[in-house]
């Protein structure tokens, strides 16, 4: 039972932080999360990504 709630942990931690690496930028306010009319599939599509992954 230990072993699972140090798991929960961890994951959560590590969870906390790839949201805020990814939603949490200086450069781009995200804070239109908690808007009503936000969509995360066009902050998604925003997201400038590489084209050439080779």
């Amino acid at each position: 039972m230990k072993q699972s709630l140090i798991l929960v942990d961890a994951f959560r931690s590590l969870l906390s932080a790839w949201f805020h690496g990814q939603f949490w930028k200086v450069d781009k306010v995200s804070y239109r999360v908690f808007s009503e009319n936000y969509s995360p599939l066009k902050e998604i599509v925003a997201i400038p990504r590489w084209n050439d992954i080779s």
